[in-house]
């Protein structure tokens, strides 16, 4: 898959022996981001619904590498083009978490603060 010639060919073999593996990935990776959607409720759902966009993207740019792949389309098809979604993949899901890193922390700060006020004030009946 990562030799030249194979990396610049516009028209890769569809019977590769990882495209099956692939298929079950790009399913697998749609079914995640749309359980994070579904099932995370509280408030660190403003958190992980930043990872939601690029796992849906590259589940769905995954899909579409794969059958057109199979049907032998140029280019599309290619493992270059898959190693750029790869790349374009990995640099999104770093700025989000970058951006995490940073802001988790200021909202537990947050968090803890108010808990800290809440207390002293009387709880309504």
């Amino acid at each position: 898959m990562f030799d030249k010639i194979s990396l610049l060919d516009p028209i890769p073999n569809p019977n590769a022996p990882y495209f099956v593996a692939l298929a079950i990935a790009a399913v697998i990776v749609i079914l995640g981001a749309t359980a994070i959607m579904l099932f995370v409720k509280n408030e660190w759902r403003r958190f992980f619904v930043k990872y939601v966009p690029p796992f849906y993207t590259f589940g769905v740019l995954g899909l579409i590498h794969l059958a057109s792949r199979y049907e032998g389309l140029p280019w599309i098809a290619s493992n270059i083009f898959f190693i750029l979604l790869l790349a374009i993949f990995a640099i999104w899901i770093l700025v989000v978490a970058t951006w995490t890193l940073i802001t988790v922390p200021k909202f537990t700060k947050e968090r803890e603060v108010k808990a800290r006020f809440e207390k002293y004030l009387p709880k309504k009946k």
